[in-house]
């Protein structure tokens, strides 16, 4: 079984294992808020931090800028209770970026390779370096 360290740097979630690092970037992130709020429905704030796996900050920030988009809307259900669902809108950007995704093919987390590559000793690195552009 492979351990993977989640953690949160100014907004982006890094993926580590091993020497590997991979980040989502922005338009990953706010596609995979879309797909939550589409597949979970309207959802509480903190409902939506857990299934898109974001913290609270990073996370109104985005809904801020989907909703300026138009492809996120905010709803009061009663007092002190406010979701936020979906829209037609970003359906279709969801849609767009799935399209897009099958011609040009981004890495996933399931594609990296198991093994660990071995770092070399500086001194290593450098002669290959020297070697290679003489």
């Amino acid at each position: 079984m492979s351990m993977y360290a989640f953690k949160h740097q100014n907004g982006d979630l890094t993926l580590k294992r091993g020497d590997l690092t991979l980040r989502r970037s922005k338009l990953e992130t706010c596609v995979s808020i879309l797909e939550t709020l589409s597949s979970n429905g309207p959802l509480k704030i903190t409902h939506a931090m857990h299934k898109a796996n974001l913290n609270c900050t990073v996370l109104k920030n985005y809904f801020d800028f989907l909703i300026k988009q138009g492809a996120v809307e905010e709803t009061s259900i009663e007092q002190d209770r406010i979701t936020y669902g979906v829209t037609e809108k970003g359906l279709c950007l969801i849609k767009y970026f799935k399209e897009l995704d099958q011609m040009i093919p981004t890495m996933k987390i399931s594609q990296l390779q198991s093994t660990q590559t071995k770092k070399q000793p500086i001194s290593k690195v450098h002669k290959q370096y020297c070697k290679t552009y003489r």
